[in-house]
């Protein structure tokens, strides 16, 4: 079966996960922008792997646009946030806003750690970042928000390469499987 790894993010987590896959897993790695229709098409498996940035997966757009393409492949889609899997409500706000209802039939959904490395941040995200703490009323929420952290690793991987593996001998689930590492 015939697998590709798409990807779009902002500062590197997200394309470095995708890296470590394509690796693993023999196949090739591509930023959504230089994506076209003859590559999903050929594909049997597509992993997708966005960043959220200000609460949207950065590769929502792309989902949207080739959503005709991918009901008909095995999807697999992770997020690189700091989003915890016991968050259920913004998981579902997540998944309500940015991924299309034809797609999440077919979809196995997993959330890995990511990095925020405040000195890499631009200007402008320096300041979305220190104005979205000043709303937040949690103290250790608002703390999280403002600390240096960096857990991508590439065990993290390891429940979408078991998923990717057995998606090529089992069908998909009907409801979005969500993982979190």
């Amino acid at each position: 079966m015939n697998t590709i790894i798409i990807y779009k993010g902002k500062y590197g987590a997200t394309r470095q996960y995708a890296q470590l896959l394509a690796q693993t897993l023999n196949t090739t790695s591509v930023d959504a922008s230089v994506t076209d229709d003859a590559m999903l098409r050929s594909a049997n498996i597509v992993i997708a792997g966005s960043a959220i940035y200000i609460g949207r997966l950065m590769i929502s757009a792309w989902l949207h646009k080739h959503k005709a393409i991918l009901e008909q492949k095995q999807l697999h889609l992770f997020v690189v946030c700091g989003t915890p899997l016991s968050d259920q409500q913004a998981i579902k706000t997540l998944i309500d806003r940015n991924i299309p209802a034809e797609l999440r039939h077919n979809l196995s959904l997993f959330f890995l750690k990511g990095r925020m490395i405040k000195e890499n941040l631009s200007f402008k995200d320096r300041l979305l970042l220190r104005m979205g703490a000043a709303f937040t009323k949690d103290p250790e929420a608002k703390n999280n928000m403002l600390r240096n952290f960096d857990e991508v690793k590439a065990d993290h991987l390891t429940p979408i390469i078991l998923a990717v593996k057995s998606s090529i001998t089992e069908p998909p689930e009907h409801t979005p499987n969500m993982k979190n590492h």
